[in-house]
């Protein structure tokens, strides 16, 4: 993995690694890694609700399939 640093009038953080690139903005005042951190708490949080979310879809679909 490969991690760079870009900033003007916002920072961010640029990710290389097998999977892909991508940009990442960070929150000023926060450093770096500190902010990379929260993004990644922040991404795991609305990933871990998507997923119940779809779950949810799931079922309700099974339900409905089921009265049919």
């Amino acid at each position: 993995m490969k991690v760079n640093l870009f900033f003007g009038a916002n920072a961010y953080a640029k990710i290389v690694d097998d999977i892909g690139s991508m940009d990442v903005l960070l929150n000023p005042g926060r450093g770096a890694w500190n902010s990379l951190r929260e993004s990644a708490i922040e991404n795991k949080e609305k990933a871990e609700k998507l997923i119940r979310d779809a779950h949810r879809m799931q079922e309700a679909a099974s339900i409905l399939e089921n009265n049919q």
